[in-house]
């Protein structure tokens, strides 16, 4: 069973919420290591709005294409360093952008996760 930090944004009064195109769902954060950021640092990267981290994982698939030695040299070591660090980088940046720690959660996945704290609140 993993633990999942669950993050809530700001609360926001009625206005805010209708003037506000953008719905801001719970987001879900497994605590340890993260088997995607070490797969795909890249398109996980990005996909948690981690620009810098992304970038310098992209610049490492790229080169890979040019010197796929030395690439491959970089990529293990960074892939094994964003799945160790990465979720620590992610909550990070959710509280930069608002939101807020609300809640922990023991579930075997994120879906599970998402539905036992769903009922629980």
């Amino acid at each position: 069973m993993a633990t999942y930090s669950v993050y809530r944004y700001r609360e926001r009064s009625e206005r805010e919420i209708e003037e506000e195109a953008v719905d801001h769902p719970d987001e879900y954060v497994k605590s340890g290591l993260s088997v995607w950021a070490f797969i795909v640092p890249d398109f996980w990267s990005f996909s948690c709005y981690l620009w810098l981290q992304g970038a310098i994982a992209l610049a490492a698939h790229v080169l890979w294409f040019f010197y796929p030695l030395i690439a491959s040299a970089i990529l293990l070591p960074l892939g094994i360093f964003y799945s160790w660090i990465g979720n620590k980088w992610r909550t990070e940046k959710l509280i930069i952008r608002g939101y807020k720690k609300i809640g922990e959660i023991e579930a075997s996945s994120k879906s599970k996760a998402v539905k036992s704290f769903e009922t629980k609140t």
